[in-house]
């Protein structure tokens, strides 16, 4: 499972009518039907949010570098910043509902 990704949905299948992006559930598919599964899943979840908060930070310090050295391409990598925090805070909300979901199946076997 080490060169397995969180697989992000699409950020148009998490938009309304009107085109704002609508929090809370995500067209994400939970594959974990045990606790071992759950504990890979979220070992899997913790580095894709891991590599992706390092990405934002370069790109933060590169679009800082270009705003101080006067570069016109500088807002090129704020797009770029703006674009993965939406990404992390899908990476959130998938994390959140994993989260609520290993819990309902925690409680729905302690109740058998």
């Amino acid at each position: 499972m080490s060169n397995e990704r969180i697989l992000l949905p699409k950020f148009d299948a998490i938009k309304n009518k009107e085109g704002k992006v609508v929090w809370g559930r995500t067209p994400y598919i939970f594959t974990f039907t045990n606790k071992e599964q759950y504990l890979a899943w979220r070992k899997v979840w913790r580095e894709t949010y891991k590599e992706l908060s390092a990405k934002i930070r370069e790109t933060k310090k590169l679009r800082n570098e270009g705003y101080r050295n006067k570069d016109e391409l500088a807002y090129k990598h704020q797009y770029s910043c703006n674009t993965m925090r939406e990404e992390a805070r899908t990476l959130m909300a998938i994390l959140q509902e994993g989260k609520e979901l290993s819990w309902s199946m925690k409680t729905a076997s302690l109740g058998k």
